[in-house]
């Protein structure tokens, strides 16, 4: 029995009562007074043997405009649920002064009520359907399918259990779900699975969220739910199966992603879409065909395309997927760019431009640089230090300071973010240019090496044994490599699905699956030391003296997570002798592997011809620190003759040294050992 305070039930009848004499005020009644059609909320209801739900009657007239009415209650099954005069709906029958709510015994008590709500001046009547059922404990949600792939109907149900009612137990719960009546439906991400208007459950966005349910009162445990993953990411032209294009400035190439999850069914999700170089062209989800992407050619050079379904718009919560392949777009065209020439021992900023190579107006920083990186969109330079990291902005002309320290270890390829490791805090700072901000850093760490997925929205270092990952805004997660090998550096591939790690002290190369860091494959090398991805998706090159370790990938990786595609590594010599590196970076249209090292030449490896074609630097001079044009025309070194030297790779030549004049604190000319080439 439930008692029901008289307060309000007497107000419900005083308030029908003044409604049954409003209609009379002003002398008769007329259109704008009589009702014309009449509703009740809620239409149907759940409600416990025993317990009270209100209903509420509202009228209104031919205008549909709310008026006061004259309104009785009635129901067409009165033991197992009754009504007041003021609308409050019993599971079971009121005492005479609608205080006390008792529950019918018996299958008397358990049934479909109908409520009719009547104005009685007019006979307007409406109905509401009361479910009256046995006392509800407990609520499961059951799921028919491991996942649901994207747009279809989430095959389940919801299992109603009651463990109080007569002959029901905790250890022997009553199954009253055909009693109760409609179950409501819900999500903690309406993306991922959304309730339709008539309830039913719809897949929505890949990723994994929980489902519950809910009646009378009574809410479910949070049930695991899967819009089915994306598993197969493959990138080709929007108009046939080609996935190298050469463009024009300005010229568009309409792409498009075959793109299926776990259950092989074509999916249309929100891919991210990215770059390796927005300073040759961009990509963008336009365009008319499924999963569309248009890549916009801006200036000379070589950019690889690819998609990703990954965190917060694709497998949200879930491993990412990323595309099993690159798209490769040429923009035809000599490049015309400018060379920035820094040192560690100067607060100069030289540059010159490339047709000239005349070293122009020497910039003024605030503080020493440790390091230096353009921007991939070619709007900035990045200089790091050990007070803050300064921004030399190529239009504006001018220099400013945000307040992180640290040595810049890696850009996004979307330009938002970086990674800079202090080495006096022994932190890794993690800082977003957009909002000018130090998101999160991870301490005690002094990093050796990181990398981003071309997507921008996840990384991975090392440092020791460790490998650490992350979001942009922080790391996430470590894992140890090994117990007794230290890795030196790390480096993801085009496609973004492996991640190659070298250690020198190991003998070894691992790759790991990048979507969730699992092993993937163990190869046996020397002493391998700086390591770096092929732009075009076939692999990877490691400095391992006096050695160059080829490292070969088909470039169509396997589906899913983990990446299973596995890779041969084989090592050439570069015909140079032993050799330190310090440096190594590719030609953007993956022609060359270029090494800085200890010896008084550029190191570099055709990859073409599978052959060394190492560059003597003119006067004996040692490189220090270089970098190449987007076009693949031109690579600038830095060197301990205190100029910057370019190496012309058609006839891979030293052909010109510039005098950039960078001078220490005490007006000393001192050597251009960080230099980047503007994107």
């Amino acid at each position: 029995m439930q008692r029901v305070s008289a307060v309000p039930v007497m107000a419900a009848v005083a308030a029908v009562s003044l409604l049954t004499f409003l209609p009379a005020c002003g002398g008769g009644s007329n259109a704008s007074t009589t009702v014309s059609q009449i509703a009740i909320t809620p239409s149907v209801s759940s409600l416990n043997q025993g317990a009270v739900a209100t209903l509420t009657a509202t009228t209104e007239n031919s205008s549909g405009t709310a008026i006061a009415a004259d309104i009785t209650f009635s129901s067409n099954n009165s033991s197992a649920g009754s009504v007041s005069p003021g609308g409050l709906v019993c599971g079971g029958v009121w005492d005479p002064s609608y205080i006390y709510c008792t529950p019918t015994s018996g299958s008397a008590g358990v049934g479909v009520v109908t409520i009719t709500a009547t104005a009685t001046a007019s006979g307007k009547m409406a109905t509401a359907t009361v479910y009256v059922h046995e006392v509800v404990n407990q609520v499961k949600v059951i799921l028919d399918q491991n996942c649901t792939s994207m747009g279809q109907i989430v095959l389940g149900y919801a299992q109603v259990l009651s463990t109080t009612a007569p002959g029901c137990s905790p250890s022997a719960p009553c199954d009253i779900t055909s009693t109760v009546g409609p179950i409501t439906f819900g999500t903690n991400d309406s993306s991922i699975v959304s309730v339709s208007g008539s309830g039913q459950l719809m897949a929505g966005t890949p990723g994994t969220t929980t489902i519950f349910a809910s009646v009378s009162g009574v809410n479910s445990v949070g049930t695991p739910y899967i819009t089915c993953p994306v598993a197969t990411i493959l990138v080709h032209s929007a108009s046939s199966s080609n996935t190298s294009f050469t463009m024009s400035p300005t010229g568009t190439q309409a792409l498009t992603a075959d793109v299926y999850d776990t259950h092989n069914q074509y999916v249309q999700p929100t891919l991210t879409w990215g770059s390796s170089s927005t300073a040759t062209a961009t990509v963008a989800a336009t365009g008319s065909v499924n999963n569309p992407g248009t890549i916009t050619a801006v200036a000379p050079g070589t950019a690889y395309i690819t998609a990703t379904c990954s965190f917060p718009n694709c497998n949200k919560s879930l491993s990412p997927q990323y595309s099993q392949n690159v798209v490769t777009a040429t923009v035809s065209g000599a490049t015309s760019t400018t060379v920035y020439a820094a040192s560690t021992n100067s607060t100069m900023l030289v540059p010159f431009n490339i047709s000239t190579d005349t070293p122009g107006t020497a910039i003024t920083l605030p503080y020493t640089p440790n390091s230096i990186i353009g921007d991939p969109a070619g709007a900035n330079i990045y200089l790091g230090s050990a007070t803050a990291l300064m921004v030399f902005n190529v239009s504006s002309d001018a220099v400013t300071t945000l307040d992180v320290p640290g040595i810049i270890e890696a850009i996004s390829p979307d330009g938002n973010y970086l990674l800079l490791s202090d080495t006096v805090g022994h932190n890794l700072n993690y800082y977003d240019l957009s909002t000018e901000t130090i998101t999160s850093n991870t301490t005690p760490v002094t990093v050796a090496s990181d990398a981003y997925t071309p997507d921008s929205g996840f990384n991975e270092w090392v440092t020791g044994m460790l490998l650490g990952f992350g979001s942009p805004s922080g790391t996430t997660g470590t894992l140890t490599l090994s117990n007794t090998n230290a890795a030196n550096a790390l480096d993801i591939m085009a496609q973004g699905g492996l991640t190659y790690i070298t250690s020198a002290d190991g003998s070894l190369v691992w790759i790991y699956s990048t979507c969730n860091q699992t092993q993937n494959q163990v190869l046996t090398a020397t002493s391998p030391t700086l390591i770096k991805a092929l732009p075009n998706g076939t692999g990877a090159a490691a400095a391992d003296s006096p050695n160059l370790d080829l490292i070969t990938t088909p470039s169509t990786l396997t589906a899913g997570c983990p990446v299973t595609t596995q890779s041969t590594i084989t090592p050439y010599d570069l015909g140079a002798g032993a050799f330190t590196a310090t440096q190594m970076f590719m030609s953007p249209d993956s022609s060359r592997v270029w090494i800085v090292s200890n010896l008084p030449q550029v190191l570099n490896f055709n990859l073409s011809a599978r052959a060394p074609n190492n560059v003597p630097l003119t006067g004996g001079a040692i490189p220090y620190y270089g970098g190449i044009t987007t076009d693949s025309a031109h690579a600038y070194f830095g060197t301990s003759d205190g100029t910057v030297h370019r190496i012309d790779t058609d006839s891979m030549t030293d052909v010109a040294q510039i005098a950039v004049g960078l001078k220490d604190s005490n007006g000393n000319v001192t050597a251009p050992n960080l230099v980047s080439v503007l994107p």
